[in-house]
């Protein structure tokens, strides 16, 4: 069985973004790249969130910084308690 059209792995991802496969996985890894499917050990895009995630990156200028991601946790409060 395949995956739907709409969707790839992270190579194609990758290569959609014009990203390497690592700097890809990287992101993946902090949280900081595109919204992805995991099933088992396989990753999946959907091509509409890779275009969504690559025009939030718009910038005016070099000195603008991204707004930071929400994560659901804070890793803090584990603990603080």
């Amino acid at each position: 069985m395949t995956a739907p059209s709409n969707y790839t792995n992270t190579g194609g991802a990758a290569s959609h973004l014009a990203l390497s496969k690592s700097y890809l996985e990287k992101l993946r890894l902090t949280g900081m790249g595109p919204p992805f499917i995991k099933i088992g050990k396989a990753v999946r895009y959907k091509f509409g969130d890779l275009d969504a995630w690559f025009s939030a990156k718009v910038r005016g200028s070099t000195s603008e910084y991204p707004t930071p991601p929400v994560r659901e946790t804070d890793p803090m409060e584990a603990l603080i308690g």
